[in-house]
């Protein structure tokens, strides 16, 4: 069972870790002492709103061309933050580059036969290979695709979910497991820019949207509940049942929609523009006439969303138990927004209860301390996620 902070007595030791993190809605980067037996601390922080203007085409080949221009000036800001000895590079990728998905796999005889490591890794290696195989069709040009996560998340052996697999024989075998792949082009742009600004430094990647659901697993020990990722093209979102993810979805909306048609109703040309705006929304430092036309314009593009993100849980959980808890994690400038509208779900209707929300971002959890918060003292919630993953897969 993953768990954040190790109770094994072990010598301590301290390292820098870089964090950096990249999607369509931003490209941020975290300086993280990881500590043996303790929580990580954020030392340094700086996001970046990638498709900065208005109206420019939002599709991945923008987002990388954004990307490339954008992450060897971030690295180097973190070189000359000067906060100690960089050990290690970590980059978590997210939409629209990264796929992430849940598969059951079965394989089935008619005498039994015994379950070894072997024979479950040759079953989950035959897996990926068809997995990548039927995503490689669907991208332009048939582009090879990198593994960036893979996790076990069940084994059922004649049926029975077990913990152990060892000396026993069976029928039939069926396996859980979770994805996440990028295309290779993807993978070698990160390592062909960070690898030389950081010489000698170990470079990993992982995707963000598995480290979000480990770390929400962790936090909300036992719930089910329903982990809402918001991008800036896309909501991804995650059932999670007793620390394992159960569904992967996703909807053709995220915060650039939302912040799109702020823009075009107040007139903004930027992307940034928009986000200071909201920031004297939320400060209610505007005219009593614009604060009440954001509010309502809000709520309307919350409603909007929110039926997409109901439409699409309710397709996967047809059969299933509608989750009593939401867990956000998104920009911090439309939580209080999505998370309202999360609130007062529409499954209310149908006889439920009214559903948990809680959120990953300035209240992510125990184990989150930030020293040095960015723009204007607001912490980050994705550079907290990503500093309890780092330091959960290094104890």
């Amino acid at each position: 069972m993953f768990s954040l902070f190790s109770d094994r007595k072990k010598k301590v030791s301290s390292r820098v870790v870089l964090i950096i993190d990249a999607s369509s809605w931003s490209l941020g980067a975290s300086l993280v002492r990881i500590r043996d037996n303790s929580r990580p601390t954020v030392l340094w922080h700086k996001r970046h709103l990638l498709g900065s203007h208005i109206g420019n085409p939002q599709t991945p080949e923008y987002y990388e061309e954004e990307l490339a221009r954008e992450l060897p000036h971030l690295a180097r800001e973190a070189l000359r933050a000067k906060k100690g000895i960089i050990e290690e590079v970590i980059c978590f990728l997210g939409e629209p580059w990264v796929h992430g998905q849940s598969r059951v796999v079965s394989t089935s005889r008619k005498t039994s036969f015994p379950v070894t490591k072997k024979f479950l890794d040759e079953l989950m290696e035959k897996d990926f290979r068809l997995l990548v195989q039927d995503l490689e069709k669907r991208y332009a040009n048939h582009e090879s695709l990198a593994l960036l996560d893979r996790k076990t998340l069940w084994l059922a052996l004649n049926g029975y979910v077990v913990q152990s697999f060892m000396g026993k024989r069976v029928e039939r075998v069926d396996v859980g497991t979770y994805w996440s792949v990028v295309p290779k082009r993807m993978h070698a742009l990160v390592t062909d820019v960070l690898a030389p600004v950081f010489h000698r430094t170990t470079i990993e990647t992982h995707s963000l949207g598995y480290a979000g659901a480990v770390v929400s697993s962790s936090l909300l020990q036992d719930h089910t509940y329903a982990l809402v990722s918001v991008g800036g093209l896309v909501t991804e979102i995650a059932i999670m049942e007793k620390h394992e993810l159960a569904h992967t979805i996703s909807i053709p909306s995220g915060a650039h929609t939302i912040f799109q048609a702020i823009g075009d109703v107040f007139g903004c040309r930027t992307y940034q523009e928009v986000a200071s705006l909201l920031h004297m929304y939320h400060d209610e430092i505007l005219s009593e006439k614009d604060m009440k036309k954001i509010a309502s314009l809000m709520r309307d593009l919350s409603k909007s969303w929110l039926r997409q993100v109901e439409k699409a849980i309710g397709a996967i959980l047809a059969r299933g138990t509608l989750p009593a808890t939401f867990c956000y994690a998104g920009p911090h400038l439309l939580e209080r927004e999505l998370m309202n509208a999360l609130g007062g779900s529409v499954y209310l209707d149908l006889g439920a209860s009214r559903p948990i929300v809680v959120s990953l971002g300035r209240d992510v959890a125990p184990g989150y301390v930030i020293h040095e918060r960015a723009s204007a003292g607001r912490s980050d919630g994705t550079s907290a996620i990503l500093a309890l993953f780092t330091n959960s897969i290094r104890e």
